[in-house]
């Protein structure tokens, strides 16, 4: 199966490749995120958190992007609801990923996207504990200049932990 998809994802870059596109560039993204708890999960405890990821890779060319990034999520306040004293309601979870974009140039100033992510994420702090699957995915939009320089970025993802922990993000991010 690993190996299929491996396959699939090599001729997918390949196929995306074009002689007129420009060689490979670094492309990186610093990302302000908040994200509002759903599911099971949610219903008994505050899952909202707060994110910062930046992410750094290639853009293959004006369609597409690869990368990896890394990231941290805080859950504050898990136990709002509850009048629990002298435990810690807080949680840091730090996930490493794989990161795809696939572009589609709307104007010189205007792109949208669509955003997956997908890896680990390890409990490092407060109540959290263990390693689960990380996925993210979602649409999004990238506005300034389309010649490599700096842009900004808005995109709604689900994120999902492996725990139901799940999230809808609002995430705003600067790429350079």
């Amino acid at each position: 199966m690993g190996k299929c998809f491996f396959a699939a994802l090599c001729v997918l870059f390949c196929a995306s490749a074009s002689a007129q596109s420009p060689a490979l560039r670094y492309e990186g993204e610093a990302a302000f995120a908040y994200g509002v708890g759903v599911g099971d999960a949610s219903s008994v405890i505050n899952t909202n958190r707060i994110i910062f990821e930046t992410v750094h890779g290639v853009r293959i060319n004006p369609y597409l992007f690869a990368g990896a990034g890394v990231g941290f999520n805080y859950f504050y306040g898990l136990l709002n609801d509850y009048d629990v004293e002298g435990f810690d309601d807080t949680a840091g979870v730090l996930p490493a990923f794989a990161d795809l974009k696939g572009y589609y140039p709307a104007s010189d100033k205007l792109a949208l996207f669509l955003a997956w992510d997908f890896g680990a994420a390890v409990g490092v702090s407060g109540c959290a504990e263990g390693t689960e699957f990380y996925t993210s995915i979602g649409p999004g939009v990238s506005f300034g200049r389309a010649d490599w320089s700096s842009r900004g970025s808005f995109s709604i993802r689900f994120q999902h932990m492996g725990t139901g922990t799940n999230a809808m993000l609002f995430r705003v991010g600067w790429t350079f």
